[in-house]
């Protein structure tokens, strides 16, 4: 039986090549190739209980919200004078250009650059500790160079956050759905 509290949810990907399990914000989620039974993803996740219970832990500890519930304005306020400051500071370095700023509420991504330059952000920015506020504020401005993550994106990335593969890492504590940086 698996943990009530662990909110499991075990899904088939038809890109999957390998049982793959997160945890996040929401709880956890494993994905499975297309031809493997749901089964064996929940039996996956039970029998990696002691490293799942110490990522929800450390996700408690860290004073993550769990659950969709929308910002208050005040929180979207202090996002935007997060994000606005940041991107001023790093992008001292990169004096690149963008359309616009968005502060949202968005499940599955903590940024997004659309192909017209305009930067999106999740409010939830706020809860993350700085180091991570900064690769994600710096991930973003690449993009504008870069719209995907090839060797040169992550070179740019570089230029300025020489660790990101580390913050990467530790950023995948915090998730809210999708790996998506």
């Amino acid at each position: 039986m698996t943990p009530e509290h662990w909110n499991l949810r075990v899904t088939k990907h038809h890109f999957a090549k390998k049982i793959t399990l997160k945890v996040g914000v929401k709880g956890v989620r494993v994905t499975v190739p297309p031809r493997t039974p749901l089964s064996v993803g929940k039996a996956f996740a039970l029998s990696k209980a002691e490293w799942v219970e110490q990522q929800l832990a450390a996700i408690k500890n860290k004073g993550l919200q769990t659950g969709g519930s929308a910002p208050s304005a005040a929180q979207k306020r202090t996002a935007r004078k997060l994000v606005e400051q940041r991107l001023e500071f790093w992008n001292q370095f990169y004096e690149l250009d963008w359309s616009g700023v968005s502060i949202r509420n968005q499940s599955t991504r903590w940024g997004s650059c659309s192909s017209n330059s305009h930067l999106s952000f999740n409010w939830r920015i706020i809860e993350l500790p700085p180091h991570l506020q900064d690769y994600i504020i710096v991930h973003e401005i690449c993009h504008l160079k870069h719209m995907n993550h090839s060797k040169q994106f992550w070179d740019e990335m570089a230029r300025t956050i020489v660790d990101y593969n580390d913050r990467r890492a530790d950023l995948k504590a915090y998730e809210l759905g999708q790996d998506d940086l």
